[in-house]
């Protein structure tokens, strides 16, 4: 969960309440301050609106003309009632506005989502698997890209491959909805076929050499014995090195039990294609898994980079992952980095590569080839 904060002097208790339940909040002093945000990648914003200037109301404008889907909640701590008359604004210009308690504001944000994440369930439930089938072969899925980041060099190394859906005349619906529902109507072999063979449409045409991705399988996509020989199939088709993509398997995969998934795993591997270990630290892992496998990568989870510096648990943990990999030789990705402070902080325990929202939003493919020309130039 991704929270906007919008407020002048936003009380410090709040937001550590948030880092307390692992939610990630990107926080501006002024909506004057965001550029290169891109609201849509957020649950939802919280908007400070102070009688002493109009910088929350312009806010509330603001985010209506990025996008009407963002759940937006008003707060004033000197006037409630002042809050209330802003709400019924931003709803009148479209907003799905509403005011917030005094106080425990991550608990009551957290509450309001769930409950629009399940009416949204029940909507994508009543689609059913025509619908989704249809979805697919027309186009409304697209890949965007998230850059991954040298922490010392400050160069983009490569790009983890995310999916969006974007249905017509409609708001972009999350992958946290859209993804488990595919899984359920078996969708999931088509929608990763089609997204990583667009993917590989989409680098191999940029002007420069092709960077390298890295694209998620679950243990249930690597079960399927198609899946690998599809992916040699489009390696070979579009000229891309093996050596160039990776794939990010989560700890269930080892966990699982099942023998075609570690094949398949070893049949890419062989080929040159590397092995992730994708958010390290919230399954099962055990030492022994990480010496019998010998992945080439592990992403430590962003929750582990949330409060620090600051919070000495997460910060053992980062300092042990970060002294674990060096002496695995293994590369280590540090995800979740959103702020300066954080980028400083892993670099001063040895941290080498990252990604998070401090470097890039997830880009499509235009702006990942206007991104990679000046960045890189």
């Amino acid at each position: 969960m991704h929270i906007l904060v919008i407020s002048p002097n936003y009380p410090l208790e709040e937001l550590a309440s948030f880092r307390k339940l692992c939610v990630s909040v990107k926080y501006l002093k002024s909506f004057a301050d965001s550029n290169e945000i891109d609201v849509k990648e957020f649950s939802a914003c919280i908007v400070d609106v102070q009688q002493t200037h109009g910088d929350g109301i312009d806010a509330c404008h603001w985010l209506a003309d990025q996008t009407l889907s963002l759940k937006v909640f008003i707060f004033n701590r000197l006037n409630s009632a002042f809050s209330h008359c802003v709400k019924h604004a931003a709803q009148l210009i479209g907003l799905a506005a509403d005011t917030l308690p005094d106080n425990a504001h991550a608990n009551y944000i957290i509450q309001a989502y769930n409950q629009v994440s399940t009416s949204m369930q029940s909507e994508l439930a009543n689609l059913g698997r025509n619908s989704l089938h249809q979805a697919i072969s027309n186009g409304e899925f697209y890949p965007v890209y998230q850059p991954k980041y040298a922490l010392h060099s400050k160069r983009c190394i490569g790009l983890e491959i995310l999916g969006r859906w974007c249905p017509p005349q409609k708001e972009p619906i999350s992958p946290a909805l859209f993804i488990p529902m595919l899984d359920k109507l078996n969708l999931h072999k088509m929608y990763n076929q089609w997204l990583f063979k667009q993917v590989l449409m989409e680098v191999s045409a940029l002007e420069k050499a092709s960077p390298a991705i890295a694209f998620n399988l679950s243990v249930n996509h690597l079960q399927d014995i198609d899946t690998c020989q599809y992916i040699m199939n489009c390696l070979g088709y579009f000229g891309f090195p093996p050596e160039k993509l990776t794939v990010e398997v989560t700890e269930d995969t080892l966990m699982s039990g099942q023998e075609n998934a570690l094949v398949a795993l070893s049949l890419l591997k062989d080929i040159g294609v590397q092995i992730s270990l994708d958010d390290f630290g919230t399954g099962y892992s055990s030492l022994q898994q990480l010496i019998s496998f010998q992945f080439d990568e592990i992403k430590l989870d962003q929750c582990f980079l949330r409060g620090v510096p600051g919070n000495k648990q997460n910060q053992i943990i980062l300092e042990t992952t970060i002294t674990l990999a060096q002496k695995f030789d293994t590369k280590l990705i540090l995800e979740g980095i959103e702020t300066k402070e954080q980028e400083v902080f892993a670099r001063r325990l040895g941290g080498q590569f990252g990604q998070g929202f401090y470097y890039s939003k997830p880009l499509d493919i235009k702006m990942l080839s206007t991104f990679l020309r000046s960045k890189n130039s």
